[in-house]
């Protein structure tokens, strides 16, 4: 029982580690790997079910910790790793911050300019803070929006910059579910 016990904390340690890392950037990859720890952990449950109830008359209510460490760790991991990966996909943006005012000031200043599309190919140095990038002007002033995250089957998430601060939030709510003010020109937003 004791191995048992071992295998269903490390699996719902592992299974909080790989959601968090899913949480801070989405990506199918991460996705991949943090449901795989989640099927790991589900099948645990009904394995430490099962034994707790065959070995109950020896070892009493022990016989279950195994199951309730799955069955608890299992939303409070879910829960722990989604509010830690928000946390630092945040923090992330804010040291990223200046970066991305960079690319924005190259943008403005014509030196990084879009294609026929308005999609930007962002130099070497910038490659790492988006896999897309879009800009286009509208009555609100020079929209850019950056593609962050993606995962399965369609999601996507980013950040946007409006030059003004303003947004048509009625136009934007068509394009994405949600989204919310980061600061006084940049919104998060997400499928």
């Amino acid at each position: 029982m004791r191995k048992l016990t071992f295998a269903c904390v490390s699996a719902v340690i592992l299974y909080f580690g790989l959601l968090t890392c899913f949480a801070e950037h989405e990506n199918m990859f991460k996705e991949f790997f943090a449901a795989a720890a989640a099927f790991v952990v589900l099948n645990l449950i009904w394995i430490s079910f099962i034994l707790g109830f065959v070995s109950y008359k020896r070892k009493k209510i022990y016989a279950f910790i195994p199951c309730l460490i799955c069955l608890f760790g299992l939303p409070a991991g879910f829960i722990g790793a989604i509010v830690l990966g928000e946390s630092i996909k945040a923090a992330n943006f804010k040291k990223s911050l200046p970066r991305y005012t960079e690319v924005v000031r190259l943008v403005e200043n014509d030196r990084i300019k879009p294609d026929s599309a308005g999609q930007i190919q962002l130099p070497e140095k910038y490659a790492d803070l988006a896999y897309s990038t879009v800009t286009y002007t509208n009555r609100d002033g020079r929209i850019i929006t950056f593609l962050t995250d993606g995962a399965f089957p369609v999601w996507h998430a980013g950040y946007l910059y409006s030059s003004s601060g303003v947004v048509d939030e009625n136009n934007l709510l068509t394009v994405w579910n949600n989204f919310e003010r980061v600061n006084t020109n940049w919104f998060q937003f997400s499928d």
